[in-house]
């Protein structure tokens, strides 16, 4: 997409950002059913947008954005969407389109010198960090989806006149684990981790 090879910029993305309403924008080009390859793109737009912009994600939520994804994701879900998601969740830059190759995590535009440096020290080392936790609850919903459609197709053969069904409540299971994930997160939010 053209729009996010000059979003790539950050002059160009600030004078984007300040001339339109641009999460906004980013949900209109989203849409209600996006195809898988739009998916993606948005999603690099969301992790350039990030790194670029330390407010983006304040921004994104005030208009229910990363609601909006949860929603909208989980139906497109494949594993190119997988893979940006996972980049957008843990900090990596999107596919260099000149390249073709990952590059490694961005070092940050705005922000203090120290959390650049830690930064930097962490893909010195290679040590892997949470970067964007809003993400997460879109891909917890991507799985539950996954799981629900596997646990409708679950249907076994065998007792007599020919059924056996597996009985497990993948509910109750992804209900917990998210719980669970919600609440560690919260914990992490609690102790002053602003990442």
């Amino acid at each position: 997409m053209l729009v996010e090879d000059i979003l790539n910029q950050q002059a160009y993305y600030t004078k984007f950002a300040q001339s339109l309403p641009f999460t906004r924008l980013i949900l209109l080009f989203l849409g209600e059913k996006p195809s898988s390859v739009i998916a993606v793109q948005i999603l690099h737009i969301i992790s350039n947008s990030i790194r670029i912009s330390s407010s983006f994600s304040r921004k994104f939520e005030l208009v229910s954005g990363w609601g909006i994804l949860k929603t909208v994701l989980p139906g497109v879900w494949d594993a190119d969407i997988n893979q940006a998601a996972f980049d957008l969740l843990f900090g990596k830059s999107s596919i260099d389109s000149t390249s073709g190759s990952r590059s490694a995590t961005p070092t940050p535009m705005s922000g203090s010198s120290l959390k650049a440096r830690q930064k930097q020290e962490r893909a010195e080392h290679d040590i892997t960090v949470v970067s964007c936790t809003q993400i997460m609850p879109t891909i917890l919903s991507a799985l539950q989806t996954g799981l629900e459609a596997v646990a409708a197709n679950c249907g076994i053969d065998d007792n007599g006149d020919g059924t056996i069904y597996c009985s497990f409540d993948t509910w109750t299971h992804l209900t917990s684990f998210y719980s669970r994930i919600h609440f560690a997160l919260d914990v992490r939010k609690d102790d002053g981790d602003p990442d």
